[in-house]
């Protein structure tokens, strides 16, 4: 019986103190704070030859270039187009070699020389057409030769300046209490 009424004071007492306001005091706090620190990163730079995305564009501007080229080269009986086996001055060496020299016959597919056995001659389509083939594989000619000279630059973190800490710092719980912070960094 004597526990019961025990329980029942505790419990009645707990119902009071939280039920009937009761006057605050002011306390003063002091919050202690750690300045934060960005650890610096260890960084090394590396210089990668060949460089790879100036090699790839280079190799794929010239496969782009040499492709219709290699094609017209099988195919053709024109005056001159067998130079379009030469990557990158072969289009230049065509142009060259397309003019009729002596005699010709005039034919549907244009002039045929007698000498040669050959078509010959160039349209201005067929021109325009040889100089950008020559422009496209001479710059991806020399994408990739400038990839052996030009180095592509990789930044790499290799570490962090900032050591392992461990810190302790006493706080205030909003006027409630007083407690600890810590903090660290492993």
């Amino acid at each position: 019986m004597k526990a019961k009424r025990t329980v029942l004071t505790l419990a009645a007492a707990t119902m009071l103190k939280v039920l009937v306001p009761t006057s605050a005091h002011a306390q003063s706090t002091a919050v202690v704070t750690t300045p934060v620190q960005v650890a610096t990163p260890i960084t090394a730079e590396k210089n990668v030859l060949p460089n790879p995305p100036l090699l790839v564009s280079g190799l794929t501007s010239l496969a782009i270039g040499y492709a219709p080229a290699l094609g017209v080269a099988i195919g053709s009986d024109h005056k001159g187009d067998d130079q379009l086996f030469i990557p990158v001055v072969g289009p230049w060496l065509d142009i060259g070699k397309r003019g009729c020299s002596g005699a010709t016959v005039p034919t549907s597919d244009g002039p045929f020389e007698v000498a040669s056995g050959e078509h010959c001659g160039s349209s201005d389509i067929e021109t325009a057409a040889l100089i950008a083939d020559g422009t496209i594989q001479g710059l991806g000619a020399l994408q990739v030769l400038a990839s052996l000279i030009v180095p592509e630059k990789r930044v790499m973190v290799v570490g962090s300046s900032r050591k392992p800490s461990f810190a302790v710092a006493p706080t205030s719980f909003a006027g409630r209490g007083a407690g600890a912070v810590a903090s660290g960094r492993f």
